[in-house]
C-alpha cells in the first residue's frame, strides 16, 4: 500500500484496509497529515519508527499496534469500511501504550534524537532490532528526517489543526531541497544516495 493510501487510512472513523504499509520518505515526509495523524494514533515512539525507517508492516502488525482498527480481504474492503464507518463516531484517537514487541522500538525512537541514530551514536544495546532500525534510518534523507521529527515532536503539543498548519507550512521546504529531488527522480530505479542539502 502506498503511503498516500495509508494516510487515506489514517482520517478519523475511516480504518478497514488489507495490504501492507510503508512509509518511503524519498527524501520528504509523508505530509498530508502523515506525521500528525500517525502521532495521534501511534504515540511519537512508534511514529517515528515506521517515518524514518521506511519499515514494511503488514496489516496484522498495523492492527496490533494501533495504526489500523480493521482488516478486511480486498473484495470485502467496500463493506468493512460501511460497517465501521456506520458503528463509529469519527474523532480523535488517543495512542495507548504499545504492545510489548514494539515497546523497545518506541522507547528508542522517543529517547535518542533523530541525529544521533542518523549517525550511529544512538545506543542500541546490542538489541538487533534496534540496530537494524538505527542502519535503516541511516540511510534515509538527513533534512527529510529532522523536518519529520521537528513536526512529529511539535505536533504532539498542540491540536492537531495547528499540527496540519506546521505541517503544511514546511511543504515548500522540503520540495525545494536536493534531497527530495533525488528521491523522487529515484522512484523505480535503486536506493538513492542523500546528501543532506
Amino acid at each position: 500500500m502506498r503511503r498516500g493510501m495509508v494516510v487515506l487510512a489514517l482520517l478519523p472513523g475511516l480504518v478497514a484496509v488489507g495490504g501492507s504499509f510503508r512509509w518511503e520518505t524519498l527524501g520528504i515526509f509523508p505530509g498530508l497529515g502523515g506525521t500528525q495523524r500517525t502521532t495521534r494514533r501511534l504515540g511519537t515512539g512508534l511514529t517515528k519508527w515506521l517515518l524514518f525507517t521506511g519499515q514494511i508492516v503488514s496489516a496484522d502488525e498495523a492492527l496490533a499496534i494501533g495504526l489500523i482498527d480493521a482488516v478486511a480481504p480486498r473484495e470485502e474492503l467496500d463493506a468493512a469500511v460501511a460497517k465501521f464507518a456506520a458503528g463509529r463516531p469519527a474523532g480523535d484517537r488517543h495512542p495507548s501504550a504499545p504492545p510489548a514487541a514494539y515497546q523497545k522500538l518506541a522507547a528508542f525512537f522517543d529517547a535518542n534524537d533523530v541525529e544521533a541514530i542518523r549517525t550511529g551514536r544512538a545506543a542500541t544495546g546490542g538489541d538487533e532490532a534496534l540496530a537494524r532500525a538505527a542502519a535503516a534510518v541511516a540511510t534515509k534523507a538527513p533534512i527529510a528526517l529532522r523536518t519529520a521529527a521537528s513536526l512529529i515532536d511539535g505536533g504532539a503539543r498542540v491540536s492537531l489543526e495547528e499540527g496540519l498548519r506546521m505541517e503544511v507550512a514546511q511543504v515548500e521546504t522540503i520540495f525545494s531541497t536536493a534531497d527530495a529531488l533525488t528521491g523522487l527522480l529515484s522512484i523505480g530505479k535503486s536506493r538513492p544516495e542523500f546528501v543532506g542539502s
